[in-house]
Order: structure tokens, then sequence, then C-alpha cells
């Protein structure tokens, strides 16, 4: 699954998330029980759009959950190690935060109890596990892309594969619905695809504020490693509840950063298993 605030993958069984502290445990009150797991947004979606549109949602959430399926394994290892440290530090005391959308495994009513691992914010986790170059409030940004400009650029590199998805509005609230199938004037603080290599490979995109981010989710799957590739030196993550933009140089224990001249179709067939090998000797 991946993370309700930050929308980073997160092993499955595992509530709180490395990358930014949030308990995704905690049960979210703004979403549809049935949209709570991917099997079940992809039948809610196929009913909307009927019975040809039904089959052609289906077999894209389909891709789309192949997708999140790799993604959440690729992390398993550096993940488990970081949310252990993290949460041994933490201790337990109850909770009470809450939150919007989630994966498949939030804990019904019943399942949950009023004991929760609450972590610390985002600010002290990025500050603590990578150097912290800026921040910026995502209503100020200048830089953040309409939903129309975001979906042209994307396809224009070469990414066209699958759905295209936003996840909050420029206000920090998490969006139910998070496919776009209408793009607008809307502007969004971050934007996720897929693309698949021809050779197979699988990659997750993701924009946020300006920042162009790929993550070779079946190499990091295969390797058990945690590489992301970028444009510039630095990487871009975006926090919900404060609303704002960080831009940082994760430390090596959280991932490892590799620059790239374009994330786009063009550069990332080129990346295959033994030249993302040789980069990261």
């Amino acid at each position: 699954m991946n993370c309700r605030k930050c929308n980073k993958p997160i092993k499955p069984g595992i509530s709180v998330c490395p990358w930014c502290g949030y308990d995704n445990s905690v049960k979210p009150q703004n979403k549809p029980e049935e949209q709570r797991n991917l099997g079940g947004a992809a039948q809610q979606r196929g009913k909307k759009t009927g019975s040809s549109g039904g089959k052609q949602a289906s077999k894209k959430m389909s891709k789309q959950n192949l997708i999140l399926i790799i993604s959440l394994s690729a992390v398993a290892a550096v993940l488990l190690i970081v949310i252990l440290v993290m949460a041994l530090r933490s201790g337990k005391q109850s909770s009470s935060r809450s939150g919007g959308g989630g994966g498949g495994t939030t804990p019904t009513t019943e399942e949950t109890t009023t004991e929760e691992i609450t972590m610390e914010d985002a600010d002290t986790f990025y500050h603590k596990n990578a150097e912290v170059i800026a921040v910026t409030k995502a209503t100020d940004s200048k830089a953040v892309l309409s939903e129309k400009d975001a979906v042209k650029e994307l396809k224009a590199r070469g990414f066209d594969q699958f759905p295209i998805t936003r996840s909050y509005t420029m206000d920090g609230e998490f969006l139910e619905e998070d496919e776009i199938k209408d793009a607008g004037s809307d502007k969004r603080p971050m934007y996720e695809t897929s693309y698949r290599t021809e050779a197979g490979d699988l990659w997750t995109i993701s924009i946020v504020n300006d920042t162009y981010v790929a993550y070779p989710s079946s190499y990091n799957l295969e390797k058990q490693t945690m590489a992301v590739f970028s444009e510039k030196d630095s990487i871009t993550a975006y926090d919900g509840d404060s609303n704002q933009f960080y831009q940082i140089k994760p430390k090596k224990e959280l991932a490892t950063l590799l620059t790239i001249d374009k994330v786009d179709a063009e550069h990332l067939e080129k990346l295959t298993t033994e030249e993302i090998d040789k980069l990261l000797k």
C-alpha cells in the first residue's frame, strides 16, 4: 500500500510510514468502506463507467495494482529497518490523528485499538533522515502544475500506459477519487503514474512541485534496495498535514539518489538492470 499522507510506498502490514512518520493504522473517516482496498476501488470505478467502460477501467486498475504491489515489496528490507528504529524511539501512546484514503490493510473499527504508535512530524523526520535544502508552503509555490499541464507533460515524456493520479488539493485536503479522468485547471501538489519498459521493467513516476522523480520498482524489488532517479541532485517530498514541500537530499540509509538528464521514457529504456548496477557501484 501507499502512505495516506505522502503517497510513498510502504510495506503491507506496516502502519507507520518511514518517509513522513504518518500512522496509517488510524481508521480513515472520509473514505467509503469499499474503497479501502485496491480491489474495491477498481470495482467501484468499473460500475461507474458501465459495462464496456468498466472493463477498461478494471484493466487499467489491474495494471496499476500490479505496479503498486511491486513498488511495495521493492523497499521492504530498507523500510523495515527504518520503521523498527523509529517505532522503538517513539513508544506507544493514545493517538487522536485521523486521515483520508488508504490501503487494504487498514484495520476495521473492531480491530483498531486505542493505543497507536505516534510518530514525529514531517519536519522532524526529514531533518533526521535527510539534508533539508528548502521548505515551501504549497500555496506559495509558483511551480505547481495544473492537472491539464501535468497530464500533457507526462504524456509528452512517453508516460501514457497507466492512469495518472493525484491525492491532494492545494490546501492539503485528501481527494477520495485519485485518478485524473477529466484534467482541468486545478493545481495539485503532486502527481503520479507508472511506466513499463520494453524489457518489462516497472517504474513509478512522480511530479512533486517542480521535481520529476523515477523509482525503478522492479529493480528495487529484485535487488532489495531503494534507488531513486531525479533530474536534480535532490528530491521533493510533500506533507499534507502542514501542506508544505520539503526539498531534501535523503541519507543513504533511506534511499540512494541518482541523477538523470530527463525523466522520460527514452531515458528509462536505457536504464536496464545492468546499467543501474553500474551506477550503484
